[in-house]
């Protein structure tokens, strides 16, 4: 990302090809303490919400995605900023 390019947000799913959300949502933690991170995924295991928790996620959504759900997590995301 250049200098002038912060995003506030990253959603992300646990299980990907190349790198898992939990790892990816560690190294974006480690640059960035002040993004706020949502996960969306179809596993309900409670382990990666636990993980979740200590990278200081903003909600864990599990799949199917409720949309009324969906966008009260991101009103809320919103009304922080």
């Amino acid at each position: 990302l250049e200098a002038h390019e912060h995003p506030d947000l990253l959603i992300t799913d646990i299980r990907m090809s190349k790198l898992s959300g939990l790892d990816l949502l560690k190294a974006v933690r480690e640059m960035n303490s002040e993004m706020k991170l949502l996960i969306i995924s179809g596993y309900k295991m409670f382990e990666y919400a636990k993980e979740g928790i200590r990278l200081n996620i903003e909600d864990y959504i599990t799949k199917p995605i409720d949309p009324e759900e969906f966008y009260r997590v991101l009103r809320r995301v919103e009304d922080q900023y």
